[in-house]
């Protein structure tokens, strides 16, 4: 008689085959306690601008100066990174965003604290993500064998957008409970977890003093930006992931209003409905890292594309708390399934020595987007209502989707 056999262990070797490297191991779980309390930070933000000004404007104006920094650093922080230690360099940014909470702690708890200093804070917060996000998402690269890598970028965004699971509930209990300031107090310990664990870390990548010294900081800039678009298809991935950051990921930045305008709820149904974003998008990064070696990339993208079109019209039409909960679910898991996507097929194709610029117009793209649809999106909600501006994002998303259907069959074909 054969003895019994394992099942299911092929399913979990592919969707969790880049822990077996203890090194990106002990870096998620770093980044995890890290990223909890960003989320916690934003979501506290901005139900407290929203407490102070009630205007669904400011909620984009904040949004906006999160992202804006993205716009005008990623490139040159794309830069940066094939040229110093990344380790480093999210130690710095780490520690000087625990500096910003600080502030922020200190502002909330001494009553002093205004809408505009928020916005001012979080824009700084802004500049330090932007230095930030290329290094983080190029340092992967030499934690894992290359072989892991197609499966180590969805898992880091699984652990990404758990933290925005667990951030915002936290955030949503602890803000109702105790107030903003120890939300914010919370979110500047947090840092800590990242800066300790990568300090006594090693990795990789190395840089000769030969190497910096030929290589000019504009031709590297020009270099990656050359790279990035002088390809098709890379180009449209680009193009289309600014597009649908901006029309789509941008209405979490409206919670606020929606939970409080829409939803007539507060703190803990702001936090219900990011919570429910996050979720969806961790389920949508452990399916891609399940299918990440299925060739189905393309597809998968075009499906998300789909997803956040209904999703929007739902969400615009049907505006019951438990629906909008569940909408939020489905723009979560359909963010991923759009933006995992790109990322695995851009940092596949790419090799590491330009690794980082291309990333870095990955982040500007990502983040880009998103800025201005936040702006966008907040105007129109002051001028005609929070469903009215979701109801008009949709069209614009299933426009979108439709012309890659049609259209880019490149797009969907790639694996």
């Amino acid at each position: 008689m054969n003895p019994p056999q394992p099942k299911n262990t092929s399913t979990f070797n592919n969707t969790f085959a880049a822990l077996r490297h203890r090194e990106y191991r002990r870096y998620l779980t770093g980044f995890l306690i890290s990223a909890s309390g960003r989320w916690a930070q934003i979501t506290a933000a901005g139900m407290l601008v929203y407490e102070l000004t009630g205007s669904a404007t400011y909620l984009g104006f904040l949004g906006f100066s999160q992202g804006f920094a993205s716009l005008v650093l990623a490139l040159l922080s794309g830069v940066i990174a094939d040229r110093v230690s990344r380790r480093k360099m999210i130690i710095l940014t780490q520690s000087l965003m625990m500096l910003q909470a600080l502030v922020l702690t200190a502002l909330t708890f001494s009553g002093l604290i205004q809408a505009w200093h928020i916005i001012i804070l979080s824009f700084l917060r802004g500049i330090l993500g932007a230095l930030e996000s290329p290094n983080r998402l190029s340092i992967i690269s030499e934690l894992v064998n290359p072989e892991d890598l197609s499966n180590a970028i969805p898992l880091q965004s699984t652990f990404a957008n758990s933290a925005l699971v667990i951030g915002p509930l936290i955030a949503g209990f602890l803000y109702d409970i105790l107030g903003p300031g120890w939300v914010f107090m919370l979110d500047a310990l947090t840092y800590l977890a990242l800066i300790f664990t990568l300090k006594n870390m090693l990795t990789r990548f190395e840089i000769t003093e030969v190497q910096r010294k030929k290589r000019k900081a504009w031709t590297d800039l020009v270099g990656g930006l050359r790279y990035a678009f002088q390809d098709h298809i890379i180009r449209l991935l680009l193009i289309s992931l600014f597009l649908y950051q901006m029309f789509g990921l941008s209405v979490r930045n409206i919670t606020p209003a929606w939970a409080s305008g829409v939803l007539l709820g507060g703190a803990k149904t702001n936090s219900w409905l990011l919570t429910g974003l996050g979720f969806g998008a961790v389920v949508g990064t452990l399916i891609i890292a399940n299918l990440s070696k299925k060739n189905m990339r393309g597809k998968l993208r075009l499906l998300g594309g789909f997803i956040y079109t209904f999703s929007f019209f739902i969400l615009a039409l049907l505006r019951i708390e438990g629906v909008s909960v569940l909408m939020f679910v489905l723009i979560g898991l359909s963010s991923m399934m759009v933006a995992n996507n790109t990322l695995g097929i851009i940092q596949t194709y790419v090799p590491d020595h330009v690794r980082g610029r291309v990333t870095g117009i990955f982040t500007m793209m990502f983040m880009g987007g998103s800025t201005l649809g936040s702006l966008l999106i907040g105007l129109i909600a002051d001028q005609a209502g929070e469903p009215l501006a979701v109801l008009l994002f949709a069209f614009v998303l299933g426009s979108l989707t439709l012309y890659i259907l049609v259209k880019q069959h490149d797009l969907i074909s790639l694996s």
